[in-house]
Order: structure tokens, then sequence, then C-alpha cells
């Protein structure tokens, strides 16, 4: 939406720009937003561009870059998920008992994954790129 009403440039989210740092979050995002404006009629595009005009040549850098910074935070709520679904398919008890030896083993099953992972995605979204659209 902030594309749109900021009059932006499609380019900025080609799949050639994005593959230069093929990063998986900043290719995912770059290609949602190709996706999300590929009708629209408020984008200037690589056959619509004017570049000879006055004016920003360039978009902002929060616009431009939008795929570049929402990126890793699209890879760190992914890794997230994937630590919190380990966890809730975990245990922590100490001790705990192999059923099959009937073993008892002691050790340290506590809960750091997801203290990292709720600080890395809270860390995201405190970012100050965020407040410049």
């Amino acid at each position: 939406i902030s594309c749109e009403a900021l009059l932006g440039n499609a380019e900025n989210y080609h799949h050639f720009v994005a593959a230069i740092r093929p990063y998986s979050g900043q290719l995912e995002i770059a290609r949602n937003i190709r996706h999300f404006v590929r009708s629209s009629s408020l984008l200037e595009t690589s056959e619509t561009k004017n570049r000879t005009r006055t004016g920003l040549f360039q978009d902002r850098y929060a616009l431009r870059g939008a795929s570049q910074w929402i990126g890793p935070g699209l890879e760190d709520l992914l890794l997230s998920i994937k630590q919190l679904s380990t966890e809730l398919n975990s245990t922590q008890d100490n001790p705990v008992i192999n059923t099959q030896s009937s073993e008892v083993y002691s050790g340290y099953t506590l809960d750091e994954e997801i203290r990292i992972a709720t600080q890395e995605v809270l860390n995201k979204l405190a970012e100050e790129p965020l407040a410049s659209l």
C-alpha cells in the first residue's frame, strides 16, 4: 500500500534486484510485493519510468529497501515458529526418564530458545526502519 500511496517504482522489487542479495526472506518479500502490485496503475515500472524527469530519481530508502529490511524479520519469525514448535513438542521435566531403558537422566532443559526467539522477534518489530513508513 505504501508503494502505491507514494507513487513508488515497481523496479525496487524486480527479481533481478532481489537476486543480487539472495537471502530467502528478502526474495520472499520482494516476490510478495511484486504479486500485490502487479496490476497497479499507480506504480512506475521499467517500461513507464521517465528517466529524464526532475525530482527524485529513486524512491526513498524506506520504500526501495523494504524487502531488504522486512526480509530478515520474516526469516527471524519463521525461525521463531520452528523453535516454538520444537519447544511445544518437547519436555522441560528434570529429571527425565527413558521409558525404554528405565534410565533416569538429569540435564539442563530450560527455555533459552524461547526467550531468545521472542527477543529476536521483538527486536525486529522495534527496529527504526519500520517507523520510516
